[in-house]
């Protein structure tokens, strides 16, 4: 800890800004700036009710983006701190890890929560025994729109998604849907009125957290990477079903992938 910063001064993180619409959207599929790090959708919602203040009030990650108010432009030194603070915030703890090469686990401490076999037909099994296949989303653009929403408000993009992915069940019904790429990702889950975006602040590999930020501006789960390995905090609010658990595991090798890394 350096000298005359406390450690609730320094995990205070760059996420506020998402309220205050400071943060540029600048990392968009299609002609994007690739060069641009540092961002998140100023289209997230600021609870202005009383419930809405209170509810934010409670929040025991409300400290982690509280320095932003200091800083337009935060440095490297205080992207590394928030990602060295990354440890102490409360929350279930998971891990993702590579266990051979086509096989990584989404682990806790004491057991694997998702197994997900890659390869021509990647399948994805829950610690409740449920599996999960992931295949591209046939039919014109037009049906998938019908049926995802298509992109999530906000997003500067048109046109068919080309990473388009469809995690679905045993009985064939989709679950989940995953997307954007290479630098702005998104989860979509059927009906198209739920979402989960992934903004990523920071430098570099060494330094960047990224945040699952859900339709209403709430953060879900955040993600650092650590060695071969990413580390993954979901917010004490959150219950880890398979739901979750699986929006997890698909998304926990972007941020590796963000950087090239």
């Amino acid at each position: 800890m350096r000298a005359g910063r406390s450690g609730a001064q320094r995990a205070r993180g760059p996420e506020r800004q998402v309220r205050q619409g400071r943060l540029s959207n600048t990392c968009w599929v299609h002609g994007h700036d690739a060069g641009a790090v540092d961002w998140f959708p100023g289209r997230l919602r600021r609870q202005e009710d009383r419930a809405g203040a209170d509810r934010v009030n409670a929040d025991p990650w409300r400290d982690l983006d509280d320095w932003a108010r200091r800083s337009a432009k935060p440095s490297k030194q205080e992207y590394r701190d928030a990602w060295e603070d990354f440890g102490r915030q409360p929350g279930t703890r998971l891990r993702w890890v590579r266990t051979d090469a086509l096989r990584n686990e989404l682990r806790t401490a004491g057991q694997t929560v998702v197994t997900v076999r890659w390869g021509w037909k990647p399948r994805a099994v829950t610690a409740s025994g449920r599996v999960f296949t992931r295949r591209w989303v046939p039919g014109s653009w037009r049906d998938i729109t019908q049926a995802t929403g298509g992109y999530p408000p906000g997003m500067r993009v048109s046109g068919r998604d080309i990473y388009l992915r469809q995690f679905f069940d045993e009985s064939g019904e989709p679950v989940l849907y995953t997307g954007g790429g290479p630098v702005d990702r998104y989860i979509k889950f059927p009906g198209g009125q739920r979402w989960l975006l992934f903004p990523v602040l920071g430098t570099g590999p060494a330094n960047a957290i990224m945040t699952a930020v859900d339709q209403d501006g709430s953060k879900i789960a955040r993600y650092r990477l650590v060695k071969k390995a990413a580390e993954v905090t979901v917010h004490p609010g959150q219950q880890l079903a398979d739901e979750l658990a699986l929006a997890i595991a698909a998304s926990a090798p972007w941020l590796r992938q963000r950087f090239g890394a």
